[in-house]
């Protein structure tokens, strides 16, 4: 789940959102679009039950959001984002009956799309040089 949503934060949505690197607005746009994502994300995952996680996730949205403004870096925003999706699923035990072949598709899938942004990354590097 992690990776997941780990993925739709800090790769579609800034690849979304034209030129955000070099616009104040636009990463301000970037930052709270990341936030509205984490708040949607976790009330959806609680079934539009749990209103105060989905509110939290949203603030934890939010720095996280701040912090890949600032580092431009998804492994280490992703591995902050890792250790905090682990600690509220070990301490909620919510996933324990989860169908494995789920995730291993989702899994693959997400690798697949890791792989195509790193072979992207490295072609315009080259273009680049």
């Amino acid at each position: 789940m992690s990776l997941g949503i780990g993925l739709f934060a800090f790769l579609l949505i800034p690849n979304t959102i034209q030129n955000w690197k070099n616009s104040k607005t636009k990463s301000v746009l970037l930052i709270f679009s990341i936030s509205i994502f984490f708040f949607i994300a976790f009330y959806v995952d609680t079934l539009f039950q749990d209103i105060e996680l989905a509110a939290t996730m949203a603030f934890i949205g939010l720095l996280l959001g701040l912090a890949y403004l600032f580092l431009r870096n998804f492994w280490l925003v992703y591995s902050t984002l890792f250790l905090i999706m682990l600690v509220n699923t070990l301490a909620d035990n919510k996933y324990d009956e989860y169908n494995f072949w789920i995730v291993i598709i989702s899994t693959i899938l997400s690798l697949t799309i890791l792989t195509f942004d790193f072979i992207k990354n490295r072609k315009l590097k080259n273009t680049n040089l």
